[in-house]
């Protein structure tokens, strides 16, 4: 069960960061608002932040990174999507014009993210190694110093790569070895798995439970409260940087004008990550009733109960579970509606207009991502 927990709670962060990352190239389209628009720079930042967490999730299951398969997983889709754009470009599916764009990451703006992807998946092993190194110390006090340690290293080479680099032509840290300063946050991910690895495999005390891993769940009280630290601090946070934007005066990561990500905004990325990590420890996910359960006395409400949180659950989790096929295809659906129907819906409403555009380019992606997983259970399963 507490992998289907993970992966529920962890859809749900998905979903925050996938929407953050559509309503990025929205802009002037589906609205106008500036602050609206600020409001999603944590949107990259979050995604990478839970590929780190996802990364240390698997190593500690596997003792393994799966480096290849996690390559394969995104590289071939992107490989079809490109050519999906090269042929929608109207130009035809040009060879010449399909491998440069298939290089260079740029058959649409977010395509530098499989760079990133990439990058990080080819550095993951060795972060992997080094986190266990630093958590495998018998002496708190030895396991945060290594902890500290382990991040100033990740941070320099970060810092370095970004610098010194940039030397393959893909925007917004794609072109730097490592993804530059997308590896810190990628580290600090999968910290923050290592860290609650740490803390919820310690001796159960008598106001704590265990779940079904033996991972200790901490008290309701605690978590409640935290969860109450972090929306408060989430609140701040976003009036801070959105509102007042006093994050322009820290300067963008490391310097690097083209992310419009600071470190101001980057301690975002970091509460609204705890904030579903400790969701997932305090509200948990729907446990469908056994014998032994108080739901027992009434089975039927007991079901009920859990079908009714299970489907609340997996409509928050839909789009970060077809997320991939949404950055992927996003872009294409806008410049569909955009270049075909943005004018006849104009007729219309400016509003129904609005709607419209954002249902195109979330339900697009999704049908495609429905059909391909379909497919492949078909092909897979004979």
């Amino acid at each position: 069960m507490t992998e289907i927990r993970r992966s529920l709670w962890i859809d749900a962060a998905k979903t925050v960061a996938i929407i953050g990352v559509v309503f990025q190239h929205l802009w002037g389209w589906a609205y106008d608002d500036e602050i609206l628009y600020n409001s999603v720079f944590y949107a990259v930042g979050l995604f990478v932040m839970i590929g780190g967490y996802n990364a240390y999730v698997s190593f500690l299951r596997k003792g393994s990174c799966s480096t290849l398969k996690r390559i394969m997983g995104i590289l071939i889709p992107y490989v079809v999507a490109t050519a999906v754009y090269v042929a929608a470009s109207g130009k035809g599916l040009i060879p010449s014009e399909y491998a440069l764009r298939l290089i260079h990451f740029d058959a649409c703006a977010p395509m530098y993210y499989v760079a990133v992807y990439i990058w990080l998946a080819i550095a993951t092993p060795v972060l992997a190694r080094l986190l266990k190194w630093s958590m495998g110390a018998e002496k708190c006090a030895v396991k945060i110093v290594r902890t500290l340690a382990g991040m100033a290293i990740v941070v320099i080479v970060s810092d370095l790569c970004t610098r010194y680099t940039d030397c393959f032509g893909i925007i917004l840290g794609g072109g730097m070895v490592l993804a530059g300063p997308w590896l810190m946050f990628h580290y600090v991910g999968m910290c923050v798995k290592g860290v609650e690895h740490e803390i919820l495999a310690r001796p159960v005390s008598g106001s704590e439970t265990k779940d079904t891993d033996d991972n200790v769940t901490i008290s309701r009280k605690t978590g409640i409260a935290l969860l109450m630290i972090l929306s408060v601090s989430l609140l701040i946070w976003e009036y801070l940087f959105v509102v007042k934007g006093f994050n322009r005066g820290f300067g963008a990561v490391f310097g690097y004008g083209d992310i419009l990500l600071t470190w101001f905004g980057a301690l975002e990325v970091l509460l609204m990550l705890l904030w579903f990590v400790t969701a997932e420890k305090v509200i948990g996910s729907p446990k469908e009733p056994d014998d032994g359960s108080a739901d027992s006395l009434d089975p039927d409400r007991g079901r009920g109960s859990y079908r009714l949180k299970k489907l609340c659950m997996d409509a928050i989790g839909l789009l970060g579970r077809h997320s991939l096929y949404i950055f992927l295809y996003h872009i294409l659906f806008l410049r569909l509606y955009v270049d075909h129907l943005l004018t006849r819906m104009l007729n219309i409403s400016h509003l129904l207009n609005r709607i419209c555009l954002i249902f195109t380019v979330f339900a697009g992606p999704v049908i495609i991502s429905v059909v391909i997983k379909r497919l492949r259970t078909l092909i897979f399963s004979k």
